[in-house]
């Protein structure tokens, strides 16, 4: 099975390599305390933005720090 991002097929079980917010593959991937992985850079400019929900699951993170 294979999903499809920015036109690309990527297959299933490589989809945990890709950001959610940049839709790339992750070089220095970091984990939200609601478990879901993004690439820093993208996450710690999500944060600064104001935004505070998780950008896979669109719930509210209490907690922005990264590990």
């Amino acid at each position: 099975y294979t999903y499809t991002i920015k036109g690309k097929h990527i297959y299933n079980h490589l989809i945990f390599f890709i950001c959610p917010i940049t839709e790339a593959i992750m070089v220095d991937a970091v984990r939200l305390c609601s478990s879901t992985t993004c690439e820093r850079s993208a996450i710690e400019a999500w944060f600064d933005d104001g935004n505070r929900a998780d950008p896979e699951t669109k719930e509210v993170v209490e907690e922005t720090g990264l590990t």
